[in-house]
């Protein structure tokens, strides 16, 4: 099956929906509706990312957000792969791999010397396709801090 990739436009967000209730299940995160709403912003706002989808002849297969920051320790721009999911029943075909080739390449276009991901620790299938396309854990951890 052929995959491509692009943007999302507003015209993406009933089935992109669907995408990401199915990404938050899957990753053991509550449902949040507004997350369509958050979305739709940050494709208002492409300084500070991207929503991007993957799509057959048919329909959309999976979606992942690359978020844009600017570190002083990386020297400037670097991104973050906030999100990337891939409906089970396309996995296993290189999707993910290529999906990751494109954010890479988006990244590079904006001028990113790095970029970042988080998978979760249950995750195992996942870490190991970034292991393998040359992402190496940190001795870092994420901390969180809700600001609303």
């Amino acid at each position: 099956m052929s995959v491509d990739f692009r943007r999302a436009t507003a015209d993406d967000l009933a089935a992109l929906e669907t995408l990401l209730h199915a990404f938050t299940v899957e990753d053991l995160h509550p449902w949040d509706p507004g997350v369509v709403a958050a979305a739709a912003g940050l494709m208002e706002r492409p300084h500070y990312g991207i929503v991007v989808v993957a799509h057959d002849a048919a329909r959309l297969v999976g979606y992942a957000v690359l978020c844009l920051n600017w570190s002083l320790e990386a020297r400037g721009l670097e991104a973050l792969v906030d999100e990337i999911y891939v409906e089970p029943s396309q996995r296993g075909d290189g999707i993910g791999t290529a999906f990751m080739a494109y954010l890479a390449d988006e990244a590079r276009q904006r001028g990113a010397t790095r970029m970042y991901l988080e998978v979760e620790a249950h995750n195992v299938r996942a870490a190991a396709l970034y292991e393998r396309l040359g992402f190496r854990t940190e001795d870092s951890r994420w901390m969180q801090l809700e600001l609303s």
